[in-house]
C-alpha cells in the first residue's frame, strides 16, 4: 500500500515518536511510507534522525495560526500521489478538509492520541471531529480503552481500539555518558533517582510532583528527581526551577535520547491530569524502569498496582507521595518483579510490531 502518515513535526511528543514509529514499521513491512510534516526547523525535529532512509520525508510549510491555505496546498500534494491511506496525527486532522471530500478514494484515519474532549482545540473542533467521524469518511482510531470508551459515546460506534505501541528501546552510544551523570547525580550515597519527561503544560502537572518531591526531601527520605523534555530556558522554565529544590530536582531540557536515562534511573514517574496512553510509560516498561503514575486517562488500563509499576487512586499530592515512598521501600526481589512484568507486558500489547500488524489490518479492511 501507498501510505501517507502526516504529523506537524518530528519533536520528541509521544504523537510524534509514535507516527515515526508507525511510519519504520510500516516500512520495514512493505510499504511505501511518506511523512508530511508542516514545520522543518531543527530544534522541531529532534527524532528526524530516527526515521528509516526508506521512509520519504516531505515538507509542506505551514504559517502561524491557522494556515488555511495549507488545506489546499496538501491536497494538491495528496492528489499527485493518490496513495491509499492518509493517517492524520493531532492537528494535521485539520488541513486535509479538502482531500476528505473530493479525493475519496483514498481512505483517510486519525489516531486520537488523548481523551476526545482535552485533544479538540475548542467546542468547533469537536463539533467537526463528531460529524466526519460519524458521517466515515474518516476513521478515528482510539489509543487506550479509556480514550475508547470517551470516543464511542462521542463520536459512535465507527471508533476502532489500537494500543499505542513502541520500538523495544536499546541503550544508545551515548549510554555510558547518561549512566555516568545519573551516577552523579546518585552521588556517593546512592539516593534513588526518579525520571520525569514531558513538556511544561497542565495537563502533565509537573508542579504537584516537584512540590512532591521536595517535601519527601524535607521529611528525611532522599530522592533525587530528573525532569527532560523541556527546553531550558524561558517562562515556564523559570517557574518550575523557581518552585524546585535544585539539590534535589535537576532540569536536563530536551534530550534525544531520554530511555537512555530510563536505563540508568531507579524509577519513572509520571504526574499527568490526563493521557491518551502516554509512549513515555511503554517506554518506561521497556526499559524495566518501575513506573509510578496518577491514573490519568490510559495510564488505568496499563498499570496494575503492585503488579507492573505503582499507580494512585487520584491526583492529590500525598497520595502521589506515598506511592513514591512505597517504590522507594520496595526490596531488590519485589522491585525486580514489578520490572519483570511490566516488560513482559510490553512485549505482549504494546511493541510496534503488534501494533502496526493492527493498523495494516485496519488499513487493508478499508481499502477491499
Amino acid at each position: 500500500m501507498e501510505i501517507v502518515q502526516i504529523i506537524r513535526n518530528f519533536a520528541t511528543g509521544g504523537a510524534e515518536r509514535f507516527a515515526i514509529d508507525l511510519s519504520n514499521r510500516l516500512y520495514l513491512d512493505g510499504h511505501k511510507v511518506t511523512i508530511i510534516r508542516f514545520f522543518d526547523d531543527a530544534d522541531q525535529n529532534i527524532l528526524e534522525s530516527e526515521i528509516n532512509e526508506g521512509v520519504k520525508i516531505v515538507t509542506i510549510q505551514k504559517k502561524p495560526g491557522f494556515d488555511f491555505s495549507l488545506i489546499f496546498r496538501v491536497h494538491k500534494f495528496l492528489k499527485k500521489l493518490k496513495p491509499d491511506i492518509v493517517h492524520t496525527h493531532l492537528n494535521a486532522f485539520n488541513y486535509c478538509f479538502l482531500s476528505y471530500f473530493i479525493s475519496r478514494k483514498t481512505k483517510y484515519f486519525h489516531t486520537l492520541h488523548s481523551m476526545p474532549v482535552n485533544e479538540a482545540i475548542n467546542k468547533v473542533d469537536l463539533s467537526i471531529k463528531k460529524l466526519i467521524f460519524k458521517s466515515g469518511i474518516v476513521n478515528p482510531i482510539s489509543i487506550s480503552d479509556e480514550v475508547h470508551q470517551e470516543s464511542l459515546m462521542l463520536y459512535g460506534s465507527k471508533v476502532h481500539l489500537i494500543y499505542n505501541g513502541r520500538v523495544e528501546p536499546k541503550r544508545s552510544n551515548l549510554f555510558p555518558e547518561v549512566n555516568e551523570l545519573v551516577k552523579k547525580i546518585e552521588t556517593k550515597d546512592n539516593i534513588p533517582v526518579i525520571i520525569n519527561i514531558g513538556s511544561f503544560k497542565e495537563a502533565k502537572n509537573q508542579k504537584m510532583l516537584i512540590e512532591a518531591i521536595n517535601e519527601i526531601n524535607e521529611n528525611g527520605t532522599k530522592v533525587k528527581l530528573i525532569v527532560l523534555g523541556n527546553p531550558a530556558s524561558g517562562k515556564d522554565y523559570d517557574r518550575m526551577t523557581k518552585l524546585a529544590n535544585l539539590e534535589h530536582i535537576h532540569f536536563l531540557g530536551m534530550v534525544n535520547n531520554p530511555t537512555d536515562y530510563m536505563f540508568a534511573a531507579d524509577f519513572f514517574c509520571l504526574s499527568s491530569l490526563w493521557e491518551g496512553m502516554p509512549i513515555s510509560l511503554i517506554e518506561a516498561f521497556a526499559t524495566h524502569c518501575l513506573a509510578i503514575s496518577t491514573p490519568a486517562g490510559g495510564v488505568k488500563s496499563m498499570i496494575k498496582d503492585g503488579f507492573n509499576g505503582l499507580i494512585t487512586t487520584d491526583f492529590d499530592k500525598e497520595n502521589l507521595k506515598l506511592k513514591i515512598i512505597e517504590a522507594l521501600e520496595l526490596s531488590v526481589d519485589s522491585k525486580r518483579k514489578i520490572e519483570e512484568n511490566a516488560f513482559t507486558e510490553f512485549i505482549s500489547k504494546f511493541s510496534i510490531e503488534q501494533c502496526a500488524v493492527e493498523h495494516t489490518k485496519l488499513y487493508e479492511s478499508k481499502c477491499s
